[in-house]
């Protein structure tokens, strides 16, 4: 399929709207984060101030770090 300038104008802005929305993000004290915080909800909540991030958060953050039977399982494999 070949590029278009629309195509490509739309990476441009996709690009330019994750970097601009990090920065903003990274500029603002996010006050209300704390080491209590739910930060599926918190994410949840903030996904229209920042809707790529978010995207990203989400898709991180529910995933179990490990698991023990899981860890058994490498381990049992020696």
């Amino acid at each position: 399929m070949p590029t278009t300038t629309r195509t490509v104008t739309k990476r441009i802005d996709a690009e330019e709207g994750w970097a601009s929305e990090l920065r903003c993000y990274l500029s603002t004290m996010q006050r209300d984060v704390t080491k209590k915080t739910n930060l599926v909800d918190w994410w949840q909540d903030h996904a229209a101030s920042f809707p790529m991030l978010a995207h990203i958060a989400l898709d991180v953050l529910p995933a179990q770090a490990s698991s023990g039977p899981c860890e058994r399982l490498f381990s049992s494999t020696k």
